[in-house]
């Protein structure tokens, strides 16, 4: 979640407010806000899609006992 964050943070660093953001982005202020400060942990593909971020997943497997 931590890396989530700093991404959000980073990609809104280039607007001169969250308003701004969200005016641009064509998503409202207040869920920027909460994906910028932890509140919202999960956002939707969409949401990430207009902040630039892509989702990844590692997978990882070991032999069972």
């Amino acid at each position: 979640m931590a890396d989530l964050v700093a991404l959000v943070r980073k990609r809104l660093r280039q607007y001169d407010s969250l308003r701004d953001a969200g005016k641009k982005l064509g998503m409202c202020h207040v869920y920027l806000h909460r994906l910028a400060t932890g509140q919202k942990t999960n956002p939707s593909e969409d949401a990430l899609r207009k902040l630039g971020i892509t989702r990844t997943v590692r997978i990882t497997y070991k032999e069972s006992p």
